[in-house]
This record gives C-alpha cells, sequence and structure tokens, in this order.
C-alpha cells in the first residue's frame, strides 16, 4: 500500500498536476474564472427599442420648445428696436419743427405769409408756412403724398422768393399720413395786418406714424406756442 504522503497534496484533494480538476474545483494556481464563461449580472439593463424612442420624442419636444423661445425672442428684440428706431424719427422730427415754430417770425411785410400774420395754412391744414426767426427765409412743414416723408422747404427771400429747397425730415423706414396744423389765435384784419383776437398764437401738430406695411401704428400730438408776444 502506497504512502498517501508521497503525493503533493493537491493530488490528495483530486486536482491533477497539470492545473484542470474534472470536478471543476478551484485550484490556487489558476486565476479566478478562467476559462470559464463570464455570467452577467442580473442587475444590468440595456435600452429597449422602444424606450429609446421615447427619449428622443421628449428630447425633440424640449429642443423644439427651446428652439421657440428663442426665436421669439429675436423677433421681440428686432420689432422692439424698430419701434425705438421711429420713435426717435418722430421725436426728432416733432421737436425739430416745434423749434422753428416757436421761434416764427410776425411777417410785417406780407412777403412769405399775409400781412401781419405769424403762420399761414388752408384747409384741410395739411402744410404751415412762416417767417424764419432771422427773417430772410420762408419756411414750410408738410407731408409728400408719393413717399409719404415728412419735408421742410426752405426760399430764401432777397427780392423775392428763390427757388424752394427741399429737405427731408424723415427716413422711408416708416409713413407718415396724415399731418394737421391746426391754428389758433393768429387771425388778422387782411388790409390792416392787425391782429382781430386777443389770443397768442399756438400750433397743434398732429400726425400719424407707422410701418410701410401698416404695423407699428401710432399717433403723436404737440401744441406749439409763438415765443414772441404777439402785440
Amino acid at each position: 500500500m502506497e504512502n498517501n504522503e508521497s503525493f503533493p497534496a493537491a493530488e490528495r484533494r483530486g486536482i491533477p498536476r497539470d492545473g484542470t480538476s474534472s470536478f471543476g474545483g478551484f485550484h490556487p494556481n489558476r486565476p479566478r474564472g478562467a476559462g470559464y464563461p463570464r455570467r452577467r449580472n442580473k442587475t444590468e439593463k440595456s435600452f429597449s427599442l422602444i424606450e429609446m424612442i421615447v427619449a428622443m420624442a421628449i428630447f425633440s419636444l424640449v429642443l423644439g420648445s427651446v428652439i421657440g423661445i428663442f426665436v421669439s425672442a429675436i423677433r421681440t428684440q428686432t420689432e422692439t428696436l424698430a419701434l425705438q428706431k421711429i420713435l426717435d424719427e418722430a421725436s426728432y422730427s416733432i421737436e425739430y419743427m416745434g423749434r422753428a415754430i416757436r421761434m416764427a417770425k410776425k411777417d410785417y411785410n406780407g412777403r412769405c405769409v399775409p400781412l401781419g400774420a405769424n403762420y399761414s395754412s388752408e384747409f384741410p391744414w395739411l402744410y404751415i408756412m412762416f417767417l424764419n426767426y432771422e427773417g430772410n427765409k420762408c419756411q414750410d412743414f408738410e407731408v409728400d403724398l408719393s413717399s409719404k416723408r415728412l419735408w421742410k422747404g426752405e426760399e430764401e427771400i432777397v427780392d423775392g422768393l428763390t427757388p424752394q429747397v427741399l429737405e427731408y425730415l424723415t427716413s422711408d423706414d416708416f409713413e407718415v399720413d396724415p399731418i394737421t396744423f391746426n391754428l389758433i389765435g393768429d387771425e388778422v384784419d387782411v388790409i390792416t395786418g392787425e391782429p382781430v383776437d386777443s389770443l397768442q398764437p399756438r400750433v397743434t401738430i398732429s400726425f400719424t406714424v407707422q410701418k410701410p406695411d401698416g404695423t407699428s401704428k401710432f399717433q403723436i400730438q404737440t401744441t406749439v406756442s409763438q415765443r414772441n408776444l404777439d402785440i
């Protein structure tokens, strides 16, 4: 009978010397898991096709909402800037006209407006004419009916009136239509040129501005009093 002590301890446990095991036991000299298929962990899960489709749909909805908000913000900003430009030009125009009308001089010679009057305008009061503050030019404001732009006309007074020089006060980015100049307190005697009322002359300017497409429409109005005392 052979002595068991002559064999290595591994062989006494049934593990051959070549490192294999007939019953699949653990061999201390072979790495764990070597030669065996890796088992999938039950906690590891993958996305199914339906889940991926749902996720893409949700992402598309969120992205579409963000893009819509961004486009709307850009459109609002563009409209605001365009409206601000219109307001700036309209404010400049009405301030320019108001200052010139306020500084107008009484025409004692009747070279620009009726004798003794400060201003001249006829129904439907779509223009106003007056002698400038230096007394050497006849000015008027009105709207060009073709382009609907507000312009200023000047005629220098020498020995009569020189050809009129036109200057636009507004750009073609918006339209001015209509414009009215309502005169109060500037009635004079057509023969003597003396005032027939005791009112200080004043002019109410009213006009509507809008974009060429008819949007952003609003009305501007102001009243200007004659600076010089009308006596």
